[in-house]
């Protein structure tokens, strides 16, 4: 009874949990597998850093010439040796610069993507924390509307038993209980799905007595963040810093694509041992001829334009989805907000005031059965959309934290997240 009172007077009492929000959040950062997947892909690319920018290996080359067939002449003709050469092929340097620098976008991008998941966790962790955490309070709610409702039904069994009520009127208030049971035991089914949810994002670690806490009071719509102020957390949200990566890696594509038509020379050096004779060196340079390269780069460098092209409107598209759903989810959070205000404060107290009010006239016979019954359907009602509509807020809500990339629930998580 106290817990409904304070929900119903607006406060929302915070549970000692060991297994509250932040705690959950914590232990899935650390077990979720698809964060672990991302985190390894990091380190990968990490790896991988130090050979973007390495020159290729040298060959070493070694070869026997023997002047004739018939006899080895190694040692008696000048043309005979033993010849052991190493070339490098050494590419134009600011390719090597610029492979570093697209290994280097590659960690960069990996790292937004992990972000990205990291707050799509939240925001899945989040939702199925407020399902369960209205089941909780939706039971609660059953509870005591089963107590009044058991009180209506010996107040009418009362009044059948003296002729003042029919036996449709008793069968009404029982089909009521019988209601309030089949609501149960869809509560109970949700509760099941949320659980089911959240030990997936917990990496399937298993909490057979989950418990819950009333999430943190969500603030009045006119104490929210100004569309301005969100719209501008927005540009460091991760899907648009993949996006804006996505763009970066195109030009670096496209510059690369342009250096491609410079060729990369082949030094060689080498040395002929020709046994008692004296040794013979040499030198070469090899330069490629590009007189196919209109042919075979020029379509790649055009392509790679296209590409950057596309990369820029595929990010302009974004940034206006992403505004748009900013827009949308605040307008919903803010009507769920207003609606949970209405709810609270008047026309669930409201509803109780109609329904004392009936079943007092109800008992004195001033009232007739079928309103007072409308009346308690009508409180039934308000009184379980309260916390549905606080759920529907923490949900939308969520929403906007997974694209803001920040916890305006729990800013102290902010850190722990931010990678």
């Amino acid at each position: 009874m106290l817990f409904l009172l304070l929900v119903l007077l607006g406060i929302s009492p915070v549970l000692a949990a060991e297994s509250d929000f932040p705690t959950l959040l914590r232990q899935a950062l650390l077990s979720n597998p698809e964060l672990k997947q991302s985190q390894a892909t990091i380190a990968r690319r990490r790896a991988e850093l130090t050979s973007a920018g390495a020159l290729p290996d040298p060959v070493l080359e070694t070869g026997l010439q023997n002047f004739e067939f018939a006899r080895w002449s190694l040692g008696s003709e000048p043309m005979s040796g033993l010849a052991v050469m190493v070339s490098q092929e050494l590419p134009y340097q600011p390719k090597l610069a610029l492979r570093v620098q697209m290994a280097e976008t590659d960690v960069r991008m990996a790292t937004q993507e992990l972000r990205m998941s990291t707050w799509r966790l939240y925001r899945e962790l989040k939702s199925a924390y407020s399902d369960l955490s209205y089941t909780h309070q939706a039971e609660a709610v059953l509870t005591e509307l089963r107590g009044l409702l058991r009180q209506m039904l010996k107040i009418v069994e009362l009044n059948y038993s003296v002729g003042k009520a029919t036996q449709a009127d008793v069968l009404s208030v029982r089909q009521e209980l019988s209601m309030l049971s089949e609501r149960q035991i869809m509560l109970e089914q949700r509760r099941g799905q949320a659980r089911i949810v959240i030990e997936r994002v917990l990496g399937n670690a298993r909490r057979p007595e989950l418990e819950t806490e009333v999430l943190p009071t969500l603030p009045e719509p006119n104490r929210m963040l100004g569309l301005t102020q969100l719209e501008e957390r927005f540009s460091q949200a991760p899907e648009l810093q993949v996006a804006t990566l996505a763009i970066h890696m195109s030009k670096l594509n496209t510059d690369m694509a342009q250096l491609e038509f410079i060729p990369d020379p082949m030094f060689s050096g080498g040395v002929m041992l020709r046994g008692p004779l004296p040794a013979m060196w040499n030198l070469q340079v090899g330069l490629p001829l590009p007189v196919f390269a209109q042919r075979k780069q020029a379509p790649l460098a055009e392509a790679a334009a296209e590409a950057q092209k596309e990369a820029q409107a595929r990010a302009e598209a974004l940034r206006q989805r992403l505004i748009a759903q900013v827009r949308e989810n605040l307008t919903m959070l803010q009507a769920e907000l207003k609606q949970e205000a209405l709810y609270r404060d008047v026309l669930l107290p409201q509803a109780r005031l109609t329904i004392d009010a009936l079943l007092a006239s109800y008992v004195s016979g001033k009232a007739d059965f079928v309103d007072l019954l409308e009346a308690w359907r009508l409180y039934l009602s308000y009184h379980l959309t309260l916390p549905e509509k606080q759920r529907n807020a923490q949900q939308a809500l969520a929403m906007l934290e997974e694209m803001l990339a920040t916890s305006l629930s729990y800013p102290a998580l902010d850190k722990e997240i931010t990678l």
